[in-house]
């Protein structure tokens, strides 16, 4: 599996790389540092997830997500966020998002999640889920969840 991780700042581009190393150990991940670079790297070789930075230079928030997508629709895209504002996570989602993964999630939950949305699942993390039960996901259990 192909991976492009998309983020700016290289410390956590680099742990993204090591997560998603662990995630799906057979993967060739490659590193972008902005979404003209992701581009590029998709023209050359799409890859098959895509981690997608929502704070990416010249991007406000969502508008990384909707030009990747109108670019790349076929994209397998997850997002990675230091925003998990509830209608953040959501807006994601809606548009089409695989998963919304904070980057407050630890080590193991970040592994995990990765591997789920690798696996074709759907990573939505507690922050979403909040007490609405119509919410993505359809829970309130308090975890992230995995749909397929």
């Amino acid at each position: 599996m192909n991976v492009l991780i998309v983020d700016d700042h290289p410390v956590v581009a680099e742990y993204l790389l090591n997560a998603a190393g662990r995630a799906v150990p057979d993967a060739i991940v490659r590193l972008a540092g902005s979404l003209e670079a992701a581009f590029e790297s998709m023209r050359d070789s799409p890859a098959e997830l895509v981690l997608l930075d929502l704070g990416l230079p010249g991007c406000g928030g969502v508008e990384s997500l909707l030009r990747f997508r109108k670019e790349f629709p076929d994209a397998r895209v997850a997002v990675i966020s230091s925003e998990d504002e509830r209608n953040s996570i959501r807006g994601c989602l809606a548009l089409g998002a695989a998963g919304f993964i904070p980057k407050s999630t630890g080590p193991k939950e970040m592994v995990n999640a990765l591997r789920l949305v690798a696996e074709g699942g759907r990573y939505i993390p507690p922050e979403a889920l909040g007490e609405d039960p119509e919410a993505p996901g359809g829970s309130a259990s308090g975890r992230g969840t995995g749909t397929g």
